[in-house]
């Protein structure tokens, strides 16, 4: 079962992004070089292609394993150690890059967090912050360096957790997270034990977190004061006010084509002639004085009676009908133009 949901969301995710490559193929009038460039210069087409790749090997690394542990079944007596052993490395590989994968596509939930302005502002804040971030982490990545070089010369001989320079980093790590024994670096030298201990603590733990925590802080206050200044709408906000548009839209078409028939029914049983009195209290049963912009029936007979003998002639009846066909024919444009724009919307997403 398994296999199977795989093989399809393998399959569409595959025809999902070859349909993006043909479009900007066709983009950039089928040159190859030019149309790949085009594609894979936005950074989530390139990560959606590193997905599919990743799906690929997890999906080789598995045929491969059906296909060895077949071929162990059909020949029991050629089973040995070696061949198991080999199954068992390809298990774990397949386990390793399962993994992997797994990661990938949990880190692609950042393609989406502008969904709110709130996880809009935080996305901003990280990327603009990263290039401080990288010069940092390098003065951060050398600092501990120096110190585990440090406690491998001090502590070396006596403990194992500055054996070597892997496990000495993982020691430092420790270390700022509060997980030492203060005792066995006193022990291993009396002088330079706490002297390491406090002057890490206090380089990389105080000082060099800290700058971590006020880039950040800076940056996301200088973001949070541009968003101050303007009237943003977060992608969850576009959708609701876009759906409530619509919705309106449609009830407001729904009542103008109700309204339309309810109105010419209403022309036959009167003979196609319609008194001031009767357009009054049809107008104000049906709600429908927004579709003539005027609230009187005064107005609505000083423009449509031109006979001016206060009943609405057949002649005059058609011109309502028309103003009403009118109205429904803009009320189903601007239904179909919100719809367009929610398909460009939702392309523009998708390509970027």
């Amino acid at each position: 079962g398994c296999q199977l949901v795989m093989s399809v969301m393998l399959m569409w995710y595959s025809i999902d992004l070859l349909l993006l490559m043909y479009q900007d193929l066709k983009l950039s009038r089928w040159r190859i070089y030019k149309g790949l460039k085009l594609h894979f210069s936005t950074f989530w087409n390139f990560f959606d292609f590193v997905i599919l790749m990743l799906f690929y090997v997890v999906c080789g690394i598995t045929a491969l394993n059906e296909l060895e542990a077949g071929d162990l079944l059909e020949n029991l007596d050629s089973i040995d150690s070696s061949s198991l052993q080999t199954l068992g490395f390809w298990a774990t590989q397949e386990r390793n890059m399962l993994g992997v994968l797994a990661l990938v596509v949990w880190l692609k939930i950042f393609r989406y967090v502008t969904i709110t302005v709130r996880l809009e502002r935080l996305f901003i804040s990280l990327a603009r912050a990263t290039p401080d971030l990288l010069t940092y982490l390098f003065l951060f990545v050398l600092w501990m360096y120096a110190f585990s070089v440090a406690g491998i010369l001090m502590f070396g001989n006596e403990m194992d957790e500055f054996a070597d320079a892997g496990t000495a980093i993982l020691t430092c790590n420790r270390v700022m997270f509060g997980d030492f024994n203060f005792e066995d670096l006193n022990n291993a030298n009396r002088v330079l034990g706490w002297m390491w201990l406090f002057g890490f603590s206090w380089t990389a733990i105080i000082i060099l977190l800290n700058f971590f925590v006020a880039i950040l802080c800076e940056v996301y206050a200088q973001v949070m004061e541009e968003y101050a200044g303007t009237d943003h709408t977060s992608i969850m906000d576009s959708i609701k006010n876009k759906a409530v548009k619509l919705l309106g839209l449609r009830n407001s078409a729904k009542q103008v084509a109700a309204l339309e028939e309810k109105f010419t029914m209403m022309e036959e049983q009167e003979g196609g002639i319609v008194s001031k009195v009767m357009l009054q209290e049809f107008l104000a049963k049906e709600g429908a004085f927004e579709i003539f912009d005027t609230t009187e029936v005064t107005e609505v007979m000083a423009r449509f009676d031109k006979s001016g003998d206060g009943r609405l002639q057949p002649e005059e009846m058609r011109a309502i009908r028309e103003v009403i066909k009118m109205k429904k024919r803009e009320v189903e444009d601007r239904i179909q133009n919100v719809e367009q724009e929610e398909d460009e919307v939702a392309d523009t997403r998708r390509g970027g």
